[in-house]
């Protein structure tokens, strides 16, 4: 489960977006071929959550906190 920290989340001024910013980010993420690092097809939460730490990803410093992860594990494969 991925949420967003704090008492709101930040809209997007484009009538489009139909999430939050930083939800958008996360879709728009994890159909990005490039945050998968280790090129294995599968982004993992580790890779989601260096992809959504980049200046270009962050919504107003709204990033995931990976906390008690034992081990990386794949979310979502690559189309």
């Amino acid at each position: 489960m991925v949420t967003t920290k704090g008492t709101f989340a930040l809209k997007s001024a484009d009538p489009k977006v139909q999430h939050s910013i930083f939800t958008n980010n996360i879709l728009k993420a994890l159909d990005n071929k490039s945050t998968d690092i280790a090129n294995n097809g599968w982004v993992s939460v580790v890779e989601l959550s260096q992809k959504l730490q980049e200046p270009e990803n962050s919504a107003q410093h709204q990033f995931p906190i990976i906390k008690n992860v034992e081990q990386d594990r794949n979310i979502h494969k690559l189309k």
